[in-house]
């Protein structure tokens, strides 16, 4: 009987075993580093945090606090127009910026004021001068996070789009409507709610009118509150040219 030497059967397990380890697939290339300055990614949350399951969200930070709105502008969008009943309207596009310029959406409290030139007695020589008059004040609560989601305009303008209603005469009269043109006439001074722009869009009117005067002042004031509870006018002003 012969018998083998043992190295003979050693030498092509240890083959076998070498060609198995070599064989595993190579890593997949993950392309070349990011460029300067781009935003890492994003890895998902790992382990438990010190909040309770299903908590809602923590109170602001006073880091947070930069990206709130700072500057207030109002949209040239904004103009009178008639709703499907031919009701008057002041539809007013608002705009929340913060420190760097950017749209952003706020929870606060929105009030419009809509001024026409001259002093209480009208006439033109009140208007070179500058005077002008209020007429109405509408107060928009835009706090309510379900209200602000409906009032802004995500798609195009990236505005809050509410609707001023109960124009006073006085407005109607400037735009040469009469108080009979599908609208009745209302005390002046009138201080109504504002609703969030729902349905199709209303068609303009047509602006076209004797009446002296050829602009309207539309004042916007949102208040903001930061994280520790103090709290900020921001205004513009816009003109309604005729």
């Amino acid at each position: 009987m012969v018998v083998r030497p043992p190295s003979m059967l050693v030498l092509p397990i240890a083959l076998l075993l070498a060609t198995g380890c070599s064989s595993a697939p190579p890593k997949p290339s993950l392309g070349p580093p990011a460029p300067p300055g781009s935003i890492d990614p994003i890895a998902p949350d790992s382990g438990p945090t010190n909040r309770s399951p299903g908590a809602g969200p923590s109170r602001p930070s006073a880091a947070d606090d930069s990206l709130l709105p700072t500057r207030i502008r109002v949209h040239p969008l904004t103009r009178f127009a008639l709703d499907p009943q031919s009701n008057l309207e002041l539809i007013c596009h608002i705009g929340l910026l913060d420190r760097f310029g950017q749209s952003v959406k706020g929870l606060g409290l929105l009030r419009l004021e809509l001024y026409r030139p001259g002093g209480n007695g009208g006439g033109g020589g009140d208007s070179r001068a500058g005077l002008q008059t209020q007429e109405s004040v509408w107060t928009v609560n835009l706090g309510d996070p379900e209200e602000n989601a409906r009032a802004y305009d995500d798609l195009v303008t990236r505005t809050y789009v509410v609707r001023l209603a109960q124009i006073p005469p006085v407005i109607r009269a400037w735009l040469g409507i009469s108080a009979s043109a599908g609208q009745a006439a209302v005390p002046s001074q009138a201080h109504q709610p504002a609703s969030p722009e729902t349905g199709a869009d209303a068609p303009d009117i047509d602006v076209t009118s004797p009446t002296s005067g050829g602009w309207l002042t539309l004042k916007a004031y949102f208040t903001v509150t930061d994280s520790a509870g103090r709290q900020t006018v921001l205004q513009a002003s816009y003109r309604l040219q005729r």
